[in-house]
């Protein structure tokens, strides 16, 4: 084997020239395996789970700001009849809590409706 820069004879193991260094052949540059490129797919993010404690609490806030008011005034009305009071004044209680009790379930059956309709949008959203 001759050296590429000085013509100088080497043998043919030989890397480097005998005569001036250089080298006898260019190193081989290393196989690397091919790169394929990763397949990207569409990023969907869901947020169910934020619409669904969401309606949870909005259900939990119409219970407690708008049905149990109306429903403790009717208990609370009912317990304070005692047979010691005129019968008249007695229905008037009795009529007034049983007013308080029906508000308070259509209240609370408005509000499961509502807990319904919202969550049902919810998961409809979501399929």
């Amino acid at each position: 084997m001759f050296c590429p820069r000085c013509g100088a004879s080497n043998p043919d193991a030989a890397t480097y020239c005998m005569n001036c260094a250089a080298p006898l052949s260019i190193p081989a540059q290393p196989v690397y395996p091919p790169v394929y490129p990763t397949p990207t797919y569409p990023v969907t993010v869901s947020n169910t789970g934020t619409l669904i404690w969401g309606s949870i609490l909005i259900f939990l806030g119409l219970f407690v700001l708008f049905h149990l008011p109306f429903a403790i005034v009717g208990v609370v009305l009912a317990a304070g009849i005692n047979n010691r009071m005129p019968p008249d004044v007695q229905q008037q209680k009795l009529k007034s809590a049983r007013i308080w009790c029906i508000v308070s379930t259509v209240i609370l059956v408005l509000t499961v409706l509502l807990f319904a309709l919202i969550f049902g949008l919810v998961l409809a959203e979501e399929f």
